[in-house]
């Protein structure tokens, strides 16, 4: 590999225009049951909580019909299958007098949070934008190393016979 192709595999690399490699296929996973304890006592395996997952009931299908779990989840089964997912019931929370009296003083705490925060990804912003300037330059600078050569210029080889009296001299030696 040349110098100059060096150069512009690092400058691709450095700023752009790479082909990202392809993600490897996902492996393929085996349905991972978890057990649910009924609210009756009994235990169901499920693959997946979510309408199409395999309910299981003693290594049997879950027969059809609804079922509750101790959380108040229930599901509905039909033929081994959840068809339906119904979450628990949560009671209404009443908020606090004095809790809403305290959220002025948070929403402030969080509004100088976010100006101490935007403030410093602002100069880090700055920093970077240096740094992209400074490699931009250094890798002007390493092109034209590459194209400035140490190497002497090879000489064109001559003939004894059009060589110069002293050259001439000079190869016997």
């Amino acid at each position: 590999m040349s110098t100059k192709e060096a150069v512009e595999k690092i400058k691709l690399m450095l700023f752009g225009d790479m082909v990202k490699p392809e993600p490897a296929p996902a492996p393929v996973e085996e349905a991972k049951f978890m057990d649910y304890k009924l609210k009756n006592g009994g235990v169901v395996a499920i693959d997946k909580l979510e309408v199409g997952g395999s309910v299981t009931l003693d290594g049997q299908p879950a027969p059809d019909g609804e079922h509750e779990f101790e959380d108040g989840t229930k599901i509905m089964v039909t033929s081994g299958l959840i068809t339906e997912v119904k979450a628990p019931e949560t009671p209404s929370i009443e908020v606090e007098v004095e809790a809403m009296k305290k959220l002025p003083g948070q929403f402030s705490a969080i509004e100088l949070s976010f100006a101490e925060h935007a403030a410093e990804v602002k100069e880090l912003k700055n920093t970077i934008e240096k740094q992209d300037q400074a490699l931009k330059q250094m890798f002007s600078l390493v092109e034209k190393i590459a194209n400035n050569s140490i190497e002497k210029p090879i000489e064109k080889v001559r003939s004894f016979e059009e060589m110069t009296p002293l050259e001439k001299f000079r190869a016997q030696k």
